[in-house]
């Protein structure tokens, strides 16, 4: 059963002011603690926007983004940036310092939360170290720590990538496009992970797929995006074939 409720998407849209296009049209969607949501859509339906916009990479024309009881869209500047430490984002690649270690690249992810001078600079938060390898031990790979980033195979990077994320300390972890580079079995190892993560560690995850197949068998629920608004959002047991084919007939402009 899920739990608190921790994302809150209301009535967002986003228009692009320099085309004037409308890439999100009222979605609503929300995502509680020990929920995988998958989305799901055809290129150009405003599945990677709609997560720019939840993260505040992009700000919305109109609509709500609430996290773990915030308003994204109300605040600004340092009250911004301390609610959106709770919103973590693991992208398609993973965006590794390959010249450290992984065990440094995990303790990165806690520099959001680390308010002193070294910290600011960019320096490494020791202290964190300990908390760093709990992370990886979550995702499998702390055998691994002493090894260089540059090292990883694709799987492995995206795994250290999400430990990364659990350092940051969210309680919503987006995931854009999480397994498009990798092989099958990477790509089994990394959605199984989410899957975990949302179940044993009572995180909201919603991550943007391109693979029906695996969304439907990994998520609880799916979310179809047609033309930037929501198409539908069901369990992903009840989700027809038909139903998702219907997703890709056209592309949005």
């Amino acid at each position: 059963m899920a739990g608190e409720l921790l994302l809150e998407v209301r009535n967002l849209a986003m228009r692009w002011p320099t085309t004037g296009v409308d890439v999100l049209r009222d979605v609503n969607l929300s995502v509680c603690a020990g929920e995988f949501v998958a989305i799901l859509g055809a290129n150009g339906s405003g599945k990677s926007t709609l997560l720019r916009c939840i993260v505040r990479l992009l700000t919305p024309n109109s609509g709500t983004i609430g996290v773990a009881g915030s308003d994204l869209t109300r605040l600004s500047g340092t009250a911004l940036q301390r609610a959106r430490r709770a919103v973590a984002m693991v992208s398609q690649h993973a965006n590794l310092v390959k010249r450290r270690s992984v065990i440094s690249n995990v303790a990165a992810g806690a520099l959001g939360r680390c308010d002193d001078l070294r910290s600011r600079l960019g320096a490494l938060p020791r202290r964190e170290l300990p908390a760093a390898f709990r992370h990886l031990q979550t995702v499998g790979l702390t055998p691994l720590a002493a090894q260089r980033a540059g090292t990883l195979s694709g799987g492995q990077a995206q795994r250290v990538a999400i430990a990364r994320a659990l350092a940051q300390e969210p309680r919503v972890l987006l995931a854009d496009e999480p397994v498009a580079s990798l092989d099958p079995e990477a790509a089994e190892t990394v959605l199984a992970l989410l899957r975990k993560l949302a179940g044993e560690h009572e995180l909201a995850v919603l991550a943007v797929l391109h693979q029906p197949e695996l969304a439907l068998r990994y998520a609880d629920r799916i979310v179809g995006l047609r033309g930037g608004a929501v198409a539908f959002d069901l369990p992903a047991a009840r989700v027809p074939a038909e139903l998702v084919t219907s997703l890709y007939g056209e592309v949005a402009a």
